[in-house]
């Protein structure tokens, strides 16, 4: 080959190279390297190589940092890897030993670039360290394609973390080494990086409370990062509500502590349980910041297991058309319980009474004083029907699976006596099916009055009471006997 040959080889892939290198640490990459063995200079296509690909945070504003397939040892220290990102990497179909494949490189589409079919030796899989690192090695030289996958194990610095995928990118090995043009680079590096838009949720519980009252969902979630070139296209946050839930009003939106207001930032839609709150792109720049709602929900009935979960949130957020969102988050669970009395004669258990009238109480000087009783569906008295008992369904438990209740009878069944000592009542999360089924009712029984006995039966003062009696008959037939004959003698 003339020397004039092997100089426009180089002169043109130095060219690609230069400006497709550029785009390495930005995730877009289109690493250009130089020519097939033509000559002295050229790569060594047979040459084993390397790509290491280190997945990190979107840092909140540009770092200067070279993008260009060097390896980064300065690194600043808030910039945070991420690990349990999968990269999965495809051979192009394109035959280096062409010179004059290079002039065409940076003209590749990660969209439409020909894979070669899928082996073993033409398809490779990795998934980042705690470094975030995802290193790949290969037998030669080639044009690869780099594609992250949808993650549900990312995780920074160990906690379980959403990261905004990267775009897919493609590298050629090996690559122009910016630094010394007589140089290739058998070992690249690229730092694609993503934002990130965790979302948390805490549940405010009614306190003591029953079916008819309000569950507060608060909601925390992260804007995400953008790099200085990136513009935010779309930005909500989706809840859905389950059965037994009625949706209220979202409340409270806030971004970095600062009120936010409808509609000028937000917007808030309810379809079939499902609340979205959608924000105005341009009100979250420039984007990193923390969003912060409540949404009000009444309880208006209770799944058999007695828990209320809330299971389905998510963030999702489209930047420069790319859609992100979210994974499966953790539940969040309000539970609830019932109170079962079961009411009857002291006397006699088997007599089950009918029209005894409850009331139920956070504590045991509020039963005493019966004040303050406690709204079950929008009731505060509850009566025993004509087996004896008594339902109480929908009582909070808040976020725990057991809490102390206090009934007391306001009001006694016909013919028995009030009892006034509250009773404590320890509530599990469950339905009333479950409640029946276990039959966990509590016992409530009731005396009859009892009434001072007359001396009638018997003995002295009978004996008495009947001579008295008698008595008075004889004294009144002697009068009565009387006033005839004195009639008589007037006739």
């Amino acid at each position: 080959m003339s020397h004039m040959k092997r100089s426009r080889v180089k002169a043109a892939l130095a060219g690609v190279a230069a400006a497709a290198v550029a785009l390495v640490g930005l995730g877009l990459t289109s690493s250009a390297a130089s020519a097939a063995p033509l000559g002295v200079g050229n790569p060594q296509l047979d040459k084993a190589t390397t790509l290491s690909v280190y997945k990190l945070v979107q840092p909140g504003s540009a770092t200067a940092l070279p993008n260009n397939g060097t390896e980064i040892t300065n690194l600043p220290a808030d910039i945070k890897r991420v690990e349990g990102v999968e990269f999965v990497v495809n051979q192009v179909d394109i035959d280096l030993s062409d010179w004059n494949v290079w002039q065409t490189l940076d003209q590749l589409d990660p969209k439409t670039v020909p894979l070669k079919p899928e082996s073993a030796t033409t398809k490779w899989s990795e998934t980042t360290d705690s470094n975030g690192l995802a290193k790949f090695n290969f037998p030669g030289a080639g044009v690869f394609l780099v594609t992250e996958k949808v993650s549900t194990t990312a995780k920074v610095g160990g906690v379980d973390t959403t990261v905004q995928i990267s775009k897919p990118f493609i590298v050629v090995l090996p690559s122009y080494d910016p630094s010394d043009k007589n140089k290739w680079m058998y070992d690249v590096y690229a730092y694609p990086k993503g934002g990130t838009s965790d979302i948390e949720k805490t549940v405010t519980e009614p306190g003591f409370a029953g079916l008819g009252s309000t569950l507060s969902w608060n909601i925390t979630a992260a804007v995400p990062t953008l790099a200085a070139n990136q513009t935010l296209d779309a930005f909500s946050i989706s809840d859905r509500l389950e059965e037994g839930l009625t949706f209220d009003k979202v409340r409270d939106v806030k971004l970095d502590d600062a009120p936010l207001t409808s509609p000028a930032d937000y917007s808030v839609t309810e379809s079939n349980g499902v609340v979205t709150v959608t924000f105005v792109p341009a009100s979250l720049l420039p984007g990193g910041g923390e969003l912060t709602f409540s949404i009000d929900s009444t309880v208006v009935s209770v799944p058999d297991t007695g828990i209320i979960p809330n299971k389905e949130y998510k963030s999702t957020w489209t930047i420069d058309g790319d859609t992100g969102k979210t994974g499966p988050p953790p539940p969040v669970n309000s539970y609830w319980g019932v109170i079962g009395i079961k009411k009857y004669d002291l006397e006699d258990e088997a007599k089950v009474l009918q029209g005894a009238v409850f009331s139920v109480y956070a504590s045991e000087d509020d039963a005493k004083a019966n004040k303050n009783p406690i709204s079950v569906d929008g009731k505060t008295t509850f009566t025993s029907d004509e087996n004896g008992y008594v339902m109480i369904p929908g009582l909070s438990l808040g976020t725990t699976t057991s809490r102390d209740y206090y009934i007391a009878e306001v009001e006694a069944p016909a013919g028995y006596l009030l009892r006034s000592t509250p009773v404590k009542v320890p509530v599990t999360a469950g339905s009333v099916a479950e409640f029946e089924l276990a039959a966990k009712y509590t016992p409530f029984s009731n005396e009859k009055p009892i009434y001072p006995n007359l001396p009638l039966t018997g003995g002295q003062g009978t004996m008495l009471i009947t001579g008295a009696g008698l008595v008075l008959v004889a004294g009144a037939t002697f009068v009565a006997m009387r006033s005839r004959r004195k009639a008589a003698a007037l006739a």
